[in-house]
């Protein structure tokens, strides 16, 4: 398993590595397409309708001149040809309130199709229009629970798209067990923007579902939450026995800073840890939140001169940045980054040469983030 606290998977990168249709766009090639001619095979609803509203969609605003045949091809009972015409309208004509209106009308009845992949087209269509009102937003919200995970996931995207506008559906949702954990990946992504869910989130901290106290704290970390809740809340789960949790806690912790120095003991302890990645984790989470320098640092950086040796790559590059963070402070470690520029692993070699530098010019690569 990977490290959790050193590398996060994100609603992103979900959506990244899900299977969607990737259509080829008619007249891309050429731009710009010739619209009449598109606008003639959308008129027809042949085989080859679908992606003709694709390519006008692709036009974007040169292609008002197709709004009548696509907002006709709004009720073609072919369904890939309804849904390419309404993400079409939306990038053709957004601004007009009855086209935008029209088109969310027509995605929300798609998501009531037996066609799984119909409504995942249709979900990740309305993430384009932005344009639902609450009670559509409600159908929206109710897709968490479908039993395709992709649309399930479209559905997460499409809230998460909102903003604090999908914030109170979102919150509700992390009440049902079907929907928490798409729930709590939405608000993190919507981020802190999504500070009034601070409540609800913490509440899940304490579930006996180790994968949903993992999850609630990384998404914790991004809505800016009141820290006087926050920590205390989060403090608990850095004694879980499942790493990934502990991992996650602490990452967590990490973004507060001195602010969370409540959390300083139980870093120590996890530091004195007969594995590399608890104590890698209370090394950095020590680094984040005591901020030490001079002999205090020293025990960390052996520490993370260790994980450099690791196999596992995760290890080697968190060892890396973890070094670069300290700055000056690592200066023992030049040899050891050194070796580690030479890593096979991309993001290895260049989390090493980054710290190097760091250490080089006494300063930590937390100076250059915060610039």
């Amino acid at each position: 398993m990977g490290i959790r606290f050193l590398g996060v998977m994100s609603l992103a990168l979900v959506m990244a590595i899900c299977p969607f249709t990737n259509s080829p766009v008619l007249g891309a090639e050429d731009e710009p397409a010739n619209i009449d001619e598109l606008i003639k095979i959308v008129q027809s609803g042949d085989s080859n309708a679908y992606l003709a509203a694709e390519s006008l969609g692709h036009l974007g605003p040169k292609a008002k001149s197709a709004r009548e045949a696509l907002v006709k091809s709004l009720a073609s009972k072919d369904d890939r040809l309804r849904i390419a015409s309404g993400l079409a309208l939306a990038n053709i004509d957004l601004e007009n309130e009855e086209t935008a209106k029209l088109v969310v009308k027509t995605l929300i009845g798609a998501l009531a199709d037996e066609d799984p992949n119909v409504r995942r087209e249709a979900l990740r269509a309305i993430s384009s229009v932005r344009k639902a009102q609450p009670e559509e937003l409600k159908i929206i919200a109710k897709a968490l629970a479908d039993s395709d995970r992709f649309v399930a996931l479209h559905a997460t995207e499409a809230l998460a798209s909102l903003g604090e506008r999908g914030v109170p559906l979102l919150s509700e949702a992390t009440k049902n067990p079907k929907t928490v954990m798409w729930a709590l990946l939405a608000l993190e992504t919507i981020g802190t923007k999504a500070h009034a869910a601070q409540d609800q989130v913490i509440a899940i901290l304490k579930d006996k579902d180790t994968v949903l106290q993992e999850q609630a704290a990384l998404t914790l970390s991004k809505i800016a939450p009141d820290t006087k809740k926050a920590i205390p809340a989060l403090l608990p789960l850095l004694d879980s026995e499942v790493l990934p949790v502990r991992a996650a806690a602490a990452f967590a912790i990490a973004q507060f800073g001195p602010e969370a120095s409540g959390a300083i003991a139980k870093f120590q302890k996890m530091t004195k840890d007969g594995d590399i990645v608890s104590r890698l984790i209370g090394a950095r989470g020590l680094i984040a939140v005591a901020r030490p320098r001079g002999a205090a640092a020293k025990p960390l950086v052996e520490i993370m001169i260790a994980g450099l040796e690791d196999e596992r790559p995760g290890v080697r590059r968190e060892s890396a940045v973890g070094l670069g963070k300290l700055g000056i402070d690592a200066a023992s470690a030049t040899d050891a980054l050194t070796k580690a520029t030479e890593d096979k692993v991309e993001a290895v070699k260049l989390a090493a040469e980054e710290s190097l530098k760091a250490i080089k010019e006494g300063k930590s690569t937390d100076a250059e983030e915060s610039k």
